[in-house]
């Protein structure tokens, strides 16, 4: 997990090629290793876990908050794209940036 957030793209690499290892597994507090790349704006993790099939890009996590508005709230705009460009569908997205202080106006613009 905290090769994710620490941008540690070699160890995630290492670690996704256990069949041990379940990329999606959450830890005690709800955060995934997709949740931890995205808050921390670790562009290359993100796009190595979206490239799974077993990666959930669209679970909510921490306080029911979508990978989407932890991007857009952490002014990620790398982030915020790639996430964008995986689920399809930008306006579906875009409502997902109404939490208080989230930079709506932001993501329309990063879309």
């Amino acid at each position: 997990m905290r090769a994710a957030y620490n941008e540690y793209e070699g160890v995630v690499r290492i670690q996704l090629d256990r069949e041990d290892v379940d990329p999606d597994k959450a830890d005690t507090f709800g955060r995934t290793q997709l949740s931890q790349a995205t808050v921390n704006g670790n562009e290359g993790v993100v796009m190595l876990l979206l490239d799974r099939d077993d990666v959930n890009s669209n679970s909510a996590v921490n306080r029911g908050r979508t990978l989407l508005l932890w991007a857009a709230d952490n002014r990620h705009e790398g982030a915020v794209r790639i996430l964008l460009k995986q689920d399809g569908s930008v306006l579906a997205q875009l409502m997902y940036c109404t939490w208080p202080n989230a930079p709506l106006v932001g993501c329309a613009e990063w879309a």
